[in-house]
C-alpha cells in the first residue's frame, strides 16, 4: 500500500496500475538491513491485463519467473534494477494439470528475458564517495590518479591547514586507490570511501566489461538475443 501511494504521488502513476503490483524484486541481499536503499528491491511485475482470468496457481508461478529474472540478468547474471515488466496477455490451458511450475516458470522467464532486451537496457556500476584530505602542496598528484581509475572530481575546498577533494569513483577501480594516494602524496594524503549508488557505465566501456564479467562468471561470450528465447516449434 505505501509502495501504491508513493508511485502515485511521486512518480505519476495512476491509482488503477498502481493497484496492480503483483510483486517487487530482487530481494535484498540482506533481509535484515533496511536503512539502505541500494539494498531494496526496484523492479516491479504488474498486471496490465484487460478481461483476462487468470488463476492463482498460474499467478505464483509468474511471480516465481519474475523473481527469478530480477535476480539474474541476461546480461551480466547480475541483479536488474529499475525494470518494470507488464503482464499485457496470457493464454492458459484451463486443465491445471498443464499449468505446473515445470511448465508456467520456464516460459514467463523466456517472455521476461526477451522483452527486457528489446527494451535496450544498459549496466549499472556502484560507485564510491571519495573524501581525499591533506595539505595542498601535496595534493598535486592525486587529480591524474583519480583520472586513471575514471574518477570524476566532484567539489574541492581549501582552508588555512587543509584541501579537501571530493570525488566521484567506480567501485570496480577503487582497488589500491588509498595505497596510490598516499605514494603520489609521499603519504601525505588521508582517504576515505563510502558507497554512493549506482551509474551508468559510460557506453564506450560497456562491451568490454560485459565480455569480462561474462568470461568471469563462465556464461557464453556473447549476451543473448532476443530470438533465442522465442519458443520454435
Amino acid at each position: 500500500k505505501v509502495l501504491a501511494e508513493t508511485l502515485v504521488k511521486d512518480h505519476g502513476w495512476s491509482k488503477n496500475e498502481a493497484g496492480r503490483i503483483w510483486a517487487t524484486g530482487p530481494e535484498p541481499l540482506d533481509c535484515n538491513d533496511k536503512s539502505n536503499n541500494s539494498n531494496q528491491p526496484t523492479c516491479l511485475l504488474v498486471d496490465s491485463t484487460y478481461g483476462v482470468q487468470i488463476p492463482q496457481d498460474a499467478r505464483e508461478n509468474i511471480i516465481e519467473a519474475f523473481k527469478q529474472v530480477v535476480r539474474k540478468g541476461v546480461i551480466v547474471n547480475a541483479p536488474m534494477r529499475g525494470v518494470r515488466f507488464d503482464l499485457m496477455d496470457i493464454k492458459l490451458h484451463s486443465d491445471s494439470v498443464h499449468r505446473r511450475p515445470s511448465s508456467v516458470v520456464p516460459a514467463a522467464m523466456r517472455a521476461m528475458r526477451g522483452a527486457f532486451l528489446m527494451a535496450a537496457p544498459s549496466l549499472m556500476e556502484p560507485m564510491y564517495h571519495v573524501d581525499i584530505r591533506g595539505k595542498s602542496s601535496t595534493l598535486e598528484g592525486v587529480y591524474s590518479i583519480l583520472g586513471k581509475r575514471g574518477g570524476t572530481v566532484m567539489d574541492t575546498s581549501s582552508s588555512l591547514s587543509m584541501d579537501v577533494i571530493v570525488a566521484s569513483v567506480p567501485v570496480r577501480c577503487a582497488f589500491g586507490l588509498a595505497g596510490d594516494l598516499r605514494g603520489a602524496t609521499h603519504g601525505h594524503a588521508n582517504c576515505s570511501c563510502v558507497f554512493n549508488g549506482m551509474k551508468r557505465i559510460p557506453e564506450e566501456e560497456e562491451g568490454f566489461i560485459i565480455s569480462e564479467a561474462r568470461l568471469r562468471k563462465q556464461l557464453d561470450e556473447k549476451v543473448p538475443n532476443v530470438d533465442s528465447f522465442v519458443d520454435k516449434l
